[in-house]
């Protein structure tokens, strides 16, 4: 492939690839320089010539790269491999993902920790249809002054929802450095990379998980976790990433389902509520 180069008015060449790319490397022509090669009607900058335009961008890509590792910079991690037809299915497996993983850790916490034996005042959950309304009785209770000794359960229980979701995101890092995921981010086939597409590192995951934890779950008080997990899904719904790896700059991919994902997705679930159930109160 023979090129000619433009310069000082002067007709130059004809130059190989490889000499126009040492040129290129030597700043003795640029992309703007014109240019001319056999098929062209005319002359025009060398960019616009295909063979010499990859020429460019992967000297730019150089520079830009060497620039970064010069200034210590962090670099930015790939885009996620989830296409945008599966961002409204992703999201709710991310959400998905997390629960499974807060709601593990919480019984193994429960086995290890048992709670006391409630007084008959205290709110049963059975009574209730939901955790958050559970949580929100605990909570008008805790404020009754007139009774210490409902008072002091109510606020035991309230540490300890707010301390097993603190200490979970403690200890998430440490399994997304060795492993890249989690119990619930494996059931849904979700990995969390980091700007190199590897392993995201401990201090990178730590500094994630935190992140997660103040902005994603409202540092575990209600109704901030909720308000917090729906602007959070409705962000990757819409964006494909979350605040906290944008900050992070990890990336978070999912591989297809299949009918026994989906089955063993179930089984967890049923597992996690009958654990639960028996839990002491």
């Amino acid at each position: 492939m023979q090129i000619y180069v433009g310069k000082n008015g002067q007709q130059l060449g004809p130059y190989t690839l490889l000499q126009i790319h040492e040129m290129l490397e030597a700043a003795e022509i640029t992309g703007d320089t014109p240019g001319w090669m056999a098929g062209e009607s005319g002359w025009k900058p060398l960019r616009d010539l295909p063979p010499v335009l990859s020429l460019i961008q992967s000297l730019e890509k150089e520079k830009l790269d060497a620039e970064l590792a010069k200034s210590d910079r962090p670099t930015l991690a790939p885009p996620s491999t989830v296409p945008p037809q599966r961002l409204p299915s992703h999201a709710i497996s991310r959400f998905g993902a997390r629960m499974v993983d807060l709601m593990v850790f919480q019984v193994i916490i429960g086995l290890v920790w048992s709670l006391p034996e409630p007084p008959q005042s205290m709110p049963n959950p059975d009574d209730y249809e939901n955790v958050r309304d559970f949580f929100a009785a605990l909570w008008k209770v805790s404020q009754d002054t007139t009774n210490t000794e409902q008072m002091a359960y109510a606020w035991k229980v309230l540490y300890f929802q707010l301390g097993s979701v603190f200490a979970w995101h403690l200890i998430e890092p440490l399994l997304l450095a060795l492993t890249s995921t989690t119990l619930g981010k494996w059931v849904f086939r979700i990995r969390v990379c980091g700007p190199d597409g590897g392993k995201p590192g401990f201090f990178r995951s730590l500094y994630r998980s935190l992140l997660l934890f103040l902005f994603g779950m409202g540092a575990g008080f209600e109704p901030l976790r909720w308000i917090a997990n729906f602007c959070a899904f409705f962000r990757v719904q819409s964006k494909g990433v979350a605040f906290w790896d944008e900050l992070a700059h990890t990336r978070v991919d999912q591989g297809p389902f299949n009918p026994g994902r989906s089955f063993l997705i179930l089984l967890v679930l049923i597992i996690l509520i009958v654990a639960d159930s028996f839990l002491p109160r």
